[in-house]
């Protein structure tokens, strides 16, 4: 099983990707447990890879019903990475309050609350089965042909209560589900990359992994890395497979040009990209490739190997997912 490591700040730490708990909880980046400070168990949606409540779902064009990914919204009970000694009971509320914030801090498009006839929530009533660590919860949307692909629609959740007086992480209480219909540059992709770093890989070095890109609006979307099993762009470090924390790639294909501009999408962003300015970056629709050369730490809009990030992709259309 290959290894993959998340850089966050100036550390470096080993992610095993066939283990199932969640590194961003552990280190208490979000979450209820600190071991040291004794602090009671919790509930809270399971958000692996980052304190990142937003979930991008891209839906097909059906008048039959579709059910949203199980893995999407997950609940999850935390306390010292310990299974459940009992059942452990949550209740889901839908709260598109949590659209309102959003649609403050986000600088997009305000989104449009689903209509509620649209979908269907199994049960807000949530069971963590005795031994376990986790619930999923059941979401369909039915048919789609109404909707309007030039818009985003969005489902907000909170949990409001958890049974045995089991506190509510309050960083973690809340899942915003972002959907959209998805767009012809939706599927799975063949990713040759190479990318450069002035400690990690001065060389330029490179490799090729399977990625999905996945709708984020009409003309754009997040790549997504399974192997890593989150919105995470990847990058060869130290000689191995990375990715770097609170990066989450967002490339946007001009409908007229097929040019090509990428941007952090990340909630709370702190790092933004610029584009190669002598690269041609484009999507070519006849063959179904996408290709870019972006970075950041840019001197004056051009690369400096003393201090810039950056990356060369060639993305190869394999499928739908």
């Amino acid at each position: 099983m290959k290894k993959l490591a998340i850089i966050l700040l100036s550390s470096i730490v080993l992610l095993n990707t066939s283990c199932l708990k969640d590194k961003g909880f552990d280190n208490f980046e979000y979450g209820t447990k600190d071991p040291a400070l004794s602090s009671p168990p919790g509930v809270g949606f399971n958000l692996q890879g980052g304190a990142n409540y937003v979930k991008n779902i891209g839906l097909d064009v059906t008048t039959s019903s579709q059910s949203i990914s199980p893995s999407t919204v997950v609940v999850g009970y935390f306390f010292n990475s310990t299974f459940t000694a009992e059942d452990v009971h949550a209740k889901l509320s839908v709260d598109n309050t949590i659209l309102t914030d959003y649609d403050a801090t986000s600088g997009k498009d305000p989104l449009e609350v689903l209509d509620p006839s649209l979908y269907h929530i199994a049960s807000t009533d949530i069971n963590i089965v005795k031994g376990s660590q986790n619930a999923t919860v059941s979401i369909s949307v039915d048919s789609t042909t109404g909707l309007d692909p030039n818009k985003k629609y969005a489902i907000g959740l909170r949990i409001i209560s958890a049974s045995n007086g089991i506190t509510i992480a309050k960083n973690m209480d809340k899942c915003l589900l972002i959907l959209s219909i998805k767009n012809r540059f939706d599927g799975v992709y063949e990713l040759t990359f190479s990318n450069f770093h002035p400690s990690l890989n001065p060389n330029y070095d490179g490799d090729v992994t399977e990625v999905e890109l996945q709708t984020t609006g009409p003309n754009s979307c997040k790549i997504f890395w399974p192997l890593a099993n989150l919105f995470a762009n990847p990058a060869l470090l130290n000689g191995g497979l990375q990715y770097f924390g609170s990066q989450e790639p967002e490339y946007t294909i001009d409908p007229v040009t097929n040019k090509v501009t990428v941007q952090n999408a990340f909630v709370g962003a702190t790092t933004f990209y610029a584009m190669n300015p002598t690269f041609d970056s484009h999507y070519d629709p006849a063959t179904k490739i996408l290709e870019a050369k972006w970075g950041y730490r840019y001197v004056g809009g051009q690369f400096d190997p003393t201090t810039s990030r950056e990356w060369t992709q060639s993305f190869k259309y394999i499928g739908p997912r």
